[in-house]
């Protein structure tokens, strides 16, 4: 399933970047009428430098995404996720208990206890994958990319 939408999503690599391009014309229009508004006395030089500095931002995050191209979408992402998931699980059960703890320390934060519950607060990309999973009511079977759900 996985595989299938990633490679759904490279076919459309085509238009992320001609919507990409269509952002920057549209951001350097916003910048011109920001320009315009200033010159005209319509706001003040700390409300222009605001504005004009996200816009820049914006801009840099989207010549950089021009640039150096996004491989990451989101089902790509999710394989990541899952497979990054799946070898922490299998290294825990092959490992010895040092390995064990190295493990727990790299995933999830320090234990907590809700009542008689542990719980274990997770560090990211876990604690987005366990919220996914848990919203979604699915998980990956384990060594495969293949959802169940």
């Amino acid at each position: 399933m996985l595989q299938g939408e990633i490679e759904r999503e490279a076919a459309t690599a085509g238009y992320r970047v001609i919507h990409i391009e269509r952002d920057l014309a549209l951001l350097q229009g916003r910048l011109d009428r920001l320009t315009d508004a200033m010159i005209e006395g319509l706001i003040d030089k700390t409300t222009y430098d605001e504005r004009r500095s996200g816009l820049i931002a914006q801009r840099a995050a989207l010549q950089d995404r021009q640039r150096f191209g996004s491989d990451s979408t989101f089902w790509k992402t999710m394989a990541e996720r899952f497979e990054l998931g799946l070898v922490a699980l299998q290294s825990y059960e092959i490992g010895n208990v040092n390995e064990k703890r190295e493990i727990l320390q790299t995933v999830s934060s320090n234990l907590v206890v809700d009542g008689k519950e542990p719980v274990f607060p997770m560090y990211q990309p876990f604690e987005a994958l366990r919220e996914w999973v848990k919203l979604n009511g699915c998980g990956p079977r384990h060594g495969e990319f293949e959802l169940i759900c």
